[in-house]
């Protein structure tokens, strides 16, 4: 999948001053990004331009509470009262729910990035054009950008995969690319997706091997954002749910229409699925940053986080249900997998394994109950 994918970018636009390595066509599902640090390994050494970038851009005032912290590898961070950090995606699911978790800290100015959804407060930024990428961090010159926005519905990337993959991967590439220049680095949220569902649990190191084009582009966005500069995070999740402007919002909160038909219907018991709360994801994404502006060398690499429950969609849709007091006997499970053949595949248990982010001791798990009762009480 992920060649059929690499082979369709137009290399005109793609190889246009990119390192060599980041062709995406040459690259194959088994390969990894070239100069890119394992995910748990070392660091590869990086090219020494952020001395310059930075001290162009801070300066140092010990009066102030300002520092410089750099060690052997040439990247760095100075960090002063009040860093700035760039979110894409800002007014989306995730999005909203990081910024909400960053301004609670008044270390952070957060810059808002957004297009479709913008509003008082957000900076529109089109990820489409190169141009709009460029202006806007050299205006904002962030520490950090959290890249989240992204095409993340399988079926809506299928009907529309050439401009799925402006978004998904060459804008990823850019937005790194346009970071290095001023030594920033990326937080690329990526999915589970990336890998085939037939051996679970995926560790950070598990070979990825997509089975839909969703799936492809994410992967290629990852290996474009770690080519850039291995020094980049990398953070996979699986399915989110959390407070929605619509139920629609998420593939976990739509459920809710199944339990509100009240007609027959089945509902698949088939995938097994991981639900993550955005605020989990949130918090994680902050500690990842906080550490990494404490010390650049210790957090690079891909991390993985999940849900701890496993649950298909009839599962959820019970526990909707249940907490919701509403009923769900007109709903059976469907176990027919010869339907999982209609529309874009989707893997059957991408469970992943979170080994890096346990040991760095920033994991949080809110039980599903919980959190779907919070995010869906007030759509009922």
């Amino acid at each position: 999948m992920l060649d059929i994918i690499a082979e369709q970018v137009d290399k005109s636009d793609v190889e246009k001053e990119r390192p060599n390595h980041l062709i995406l066509a040459e690259h194959s599902i088994v390969e990894e990004p070239k100069q890119r640090g394992d995910a748990g390994g070392g660091l590869p050494k990086h090219k020494n331009s952020h001395l310059e970038a930075l001290t162009e851009r801070h300066t140092v005032d010990s009066m102030t509470e300002s520092w410089l912290k750099f060690g052997k590898d040439p990247k760095f961070i100075i960090m002063t009262e009040k860093q700035t950090v760039l979110v894409t995606g800002a007014s989306g699911l995730l999005g909203r729910s990081i910024v909400s978790e960053l301004e609670k800290n008044s270390g952070f100015t957060i810059i808002k990035c957004a297009f479709s959804r913008t509003r008082d407060g957000y900076v529109k930024m089109n990820l489409l054009n190169e141009a709009d990428i460029q202006e806007t961090l050299q205006r904002f010159r962030p520490c950090a950008v959290i890249h989240c926005a992204a095409e993340r519905f399988p079926n809506k990337v299928e009907e529309n995969l050439e401009e799925v993959k402006k978004l998904n991967v060459r804008a990823s590439e850019v937005l790194a690319l346009e970071a290095d220049k001023i030594g920033a680095f990326i937080i690329y949220i990526s999915t589970d997706y990336v890998f085939d569902g037939l051996n679970p649990p995926y560790s950070e190191d598990s070979v990825p091997n997509p089975v839909n084009k969703y799936g492809a582009t994410k992967l290629l966005g990852e290996k474009a954002v770690l080519g850039v500069n291995p020094a980049n995070v990398v953070l996979r999740v699986p399915v989110l749910y959390g407070p929605v402007t619509s139920i629609e919002e998420s593939a976990i909160t739509v459920l809710l229409k199944a339990v509100r038909e009240e007609k027959p219907q089945l509902v698949s018991d088939i995938e097994i699925r991981y639900p993550s709360h955005t605020e989990d994801i949130s918090y994680i994404v902050h500690q990842l940053l906080k550490l990494k502006l404490n010390d650049t060398r210790c957090i690079h690499g891909i991390y993985h986080w999940s849900g701890k429950e496993a649950l298909t969609k009839f599962q959820m849709v019970k526990v909707i249900a249940n907490v919701l007091g509403l009923t769900a006997s007109h709903i059976s499970p469907d176990r027919d997998e010869t339907k999982l053949s209609t529309g874009p595949l989707r893997p059957k248990n991408c469970q992943l394994s979170a080994a890096r982010i346990d040991d760095l001791g920033i994991g949080k798990h809110t039980p599903f109950s919980d959190g779907i009762l919070c995010a869906l009480r007030k759509h009922v």
